[in-house]
């Protein structure tokens, strides 16, 4: 029995030569599995196409106390926006930082502030060009690895979810930033 989590082609595609190892486990897993299911129907569809056999869903879920956490308005003139984050490629941080810094620079025009926390990664983790262009990281504010729970809690606190990723099977964080009733991005 094998779970499918991510269309390991499209990470072949976007991490390079150093994936292959794992993509050919995960291929070799897939063919020899028995029973095989996915997390959604989007890999489903790609997996029926490739393997020729039918991969049932079974969606990952959200835990219950996410649905009952209370969701959080803008109240005063900052607006906080949220990622969780790490480097790796596909996670696409660098351009969530720029990204950044165009909605900031637009919303100071307009006497609003904004500030955005990262979970999953350290100022100290940053790459030391990325630290070179000290306006990437204005208003930024990395909390490191956090506890699900308090990663969660810091989302239902903020006014915005930013998720950036170019690639996600299922997509969690957008699934919990939705049950929390956040705009997703």
């Amino acid at each position: 029995r094998s779970t499918v989590h991510d269309h390991t082609f499209n990470i072949l595609k976007y991490s390079g030569p150093i994936y292959l190892p794992l993509f050919l486990l995960a291929n070799y897993v897939i063919i020899k599995s028995h029973f095989t299911t996915t997390v959604s129907p989007y890999l489903s569809n790609f997996l029926k196409k490739v393997y020729r056999k039918d991969i049932p869903v079974i969606p990952n879920i959200l835990p219950e106390f996410i649905w009952q956490m209370k969701s959080y308005n803008i109240v005063n003139s900052t607006i906080k926006i949220f990622s969780s984050l790490n480097l790796a490629r596909l996670k696409n941080t660098k351009n969530a930082l720029l990204s950044f810094q165009i909605v900031r620079k637009f919303f100071l025009k307009k006497n609003i502030s904004v500030i955005y926390n990262i979970s999953g990664i350290k100022l100290e983790e940053i790459p030391d060009s990325w630290l070179r262009n000290s306006a990437l990281l204005e208003n930024v504010h990395f909390m490191g690895q956090l506890p699900y729970h308090e990663n969660i809690t810091q989302m239902s606190q903020s006014d915005i979810l930013f998720h950036p990723s170019l690639e996600e099977s299922f997509g969690g964080p957008v699934a919990e930033g939705m049950a929390l009733k956040k705009p997703v991005i």
